[in-house]
C-alpha cells in the first residue's frame, strides 16, 4: 500500500515534465 502511494507520488512529477517538454515542442 505505501508503495503504491509513493509510486503515485513519484510518478506525478514525472508525468508533468514530460507534459512540458511535449507542450515545449
Amino acid at each position: 500500500m505505501l508503495a503504491r502511494s509513493m509510486h503515485k507520488i513519484v510518478l506525478a512529477p514525472l508525468a508533468l515534465d514530460i507534459l512540458h517538454d511535449l507542450a515545449l515542442t
